[in-house]
C-alpha cells in the first residue's frame, strides 16, 4: 500500500508504506551502507525487489558500477570492488553463494538476506570461504515477508 494505506486491522492510525520500508532496507542499509565501489549481486527474487525500489541512476550515485545475478558463471574478477549480495536465504541460493565465495571475484563481500539464516547454512558459508575473503557483515533485512508481484492494471485504492 503506497501513499497512505493502513495496516490490516488498523483503524487508519497505523500508516504502512511497504515500498518505503523495502526501500529503506535495500537502499539505505544494503547499498548505501557499504562504502566504496560496489557490484550488486542478486537472485531472481531480489532483483525484482531492487528494481522496484532503486533506479539505475540512484544506484550509480551510490557507487554501484555493476549489477549481476549471483549465479552468473561468466562473471570476471573486479579488483577494488566490494560485492554486495542481497539474496534470499534458501538452500539453493546459499549453495550458489558458497560457489562464489570459494572462487571470489571481489575484495570483500557484504551479505544481506531477506529472511533469517539457519545456523547450518551459516556454517556452509563459513566453510566455503576457504580463501578467507572478508565477509564484512551479515544482516537480515527486515523487509517483512516481501513478495513481488505484478500489480494488476485494474487495482485501485479507495479512500473514504
Amino acid at each position: 500500500m503506497r501513499g497512505g494505506g493502513t495496516a490490516p486491522g488498523g483503524g487508519g492510525s497505523n500508516e504502512m508504506d511497504i515500498w518505503e520500508a523495502a526501500r529503506s532496507c535495500v537502499v539505505k542499509k544494503a547499498i548505501d551502507g557499504v562504502p566504496g565501489m560496489k557490484a550488486l549481486l542478486l537472485d531472481d527474487v531480489t532483483s525484482k525487489i531492487v528494481s522496484l525500489v532503486c533506479s539505475q541512476s540512484e544506484a550509480l550515485s551510490m557507487q554501484v558500477y555493476a549489477v549481476d545475478k549471483l549465479d552468473n558463471p561468466l562473471r570476471k574478477p573486479i579488483g577494488g570492488f566490494r560485492g554486495v549480495c542481497f539474496i534470499r536465504s534458501t538452500p539453493e541460493t546459499i549453495r550458489v553463494l558458497c560457489r562464489e565465495l570459494s572462487d571470489p571475484k571481489f575484495e570483500s563481500y557484504h551479505l544481506f538476506f531477506t529472511n533469517s539464516l539457519p545456523d547450518h547454512l551459516l556454517k556452509d558459508i563459513a566453510q566455503a570461504d576457504k580463501k578467507q575473503v572478508r565477509c564484512a557483515c551479515m544482516i537480515k533485512l527486515r523487509v517483512g515477508h516481501a513478495r513481488v508481484a505484478r500489480r494488476p492494471s485494474a487495482l485501485f485504492v479507495s479512500r473514504h
